[in-house]
Parts: C-alpha cells; sequence; structure tokens
C-alpha cells in the first residue's frame, strides 16, 4: 500500500457548501404564512371552549406533531409553537365572535404543503366548531 500524501478531499462537494448552495437558490425565503378562517355560530365563548379543548386534533395536522409543543393564551388568541426534526412552525389562533381565524407560519420547505395543509386544517376546524 502506498500511502497518501496531502489531505483527501472528496469531489463531491466542490464548489460551495451544500447549505450555502441551497440557500443561494432562494434568498431571504423564509417561512410561508399560511392563514385559514373557519366560520361559525357559536358564539366567541363557546368556540374558544372547543378550540381549548380540540386544540390537539389541530396539532395532529401539523408537520412535527410528534415533537414538543407548547401553548399560551392571551385573551382570546391562543399562540402556539410546534416543534420537531429541526423544523418549528409558529401559529395563532384568534377566536372571534362570527370566525376562528388560524395563522400558521410554515418555515422553508414546508411551504411546499401549505395548499394540503391548509385543506386539512379546514376541515378539522369545520368539524370542531360545528353547531350541534
Amino acid at each position: 500500500m502506498r500511502a497518501r500524501s496531502g489531505p483527501v478531499v472528496p469531489t463531491v462537494f466542490v464548489g460551495k457548501p451544500l447549505a450555502r448552495r441551497c440557500a443561494s437558490r432562494h434568498p431571504g425565503r423564509m417561512a410561508t404564512p399560511l392563514t385559514v378562517s373557519i366560520p361559525h355560530q357559536l358564539g366567541r365563548a363557546e368556540a374558544r371552549r372547543r378550540i381549548e379543548t380540540g386544540f390537539a386534533q389541530i396539532v395532529n395536522v401539523l408537520p412535527g406533531s410528534a415533537g414538543t409543543c407548547t401553548e399560551r393564551w392571551d385573551g382570546d388568541r391562543l399562540t402556539f409553537r410546534v416543534a420537531a426534526v429541526g423544523q418549528t412552525v409558529d401559529g395563532v389562533i384568534d377566536v372571534g365572535d362570527a370566525a376562528v381565524t388560524l395563522v400558521i407560519e410554515l418555515p422553508g420547505v414546508l411551504g411546499i404543503i401549505a395548499n394540503s395543509l391548509k385543506d386539512r386544517l379546514q376541515k378539522v376546524g369545520q368539524l370542531l366548531l360545528t353547531k350541534q
């Protein structure tokens, strides 16, 4: 066996490091905001109660739902964060007299699933807020 002189440099990584190459394709790209408005006829107090008791159903729709979740109520506004596998999804749920509005920030590549996620959140929200 012959000994090599000098460091071994893999030829696969010629040029910019991977992180910089990917970031340069989408400069300034941060989070994709996703807004879902769900009308209801429950009144503010009942809508809030249903969101409080059914929040786990909403979180289960989000990417990373198997990770950690924090939530905080401030009046009729719920602020939450779901984090798993290096991704963090931040969101706010505003409970109004006639509608509940969800605003969720999908980081980077999760923005590609925004449309399908919006449809699923709409369905879960409607189930929670349907008058029974």
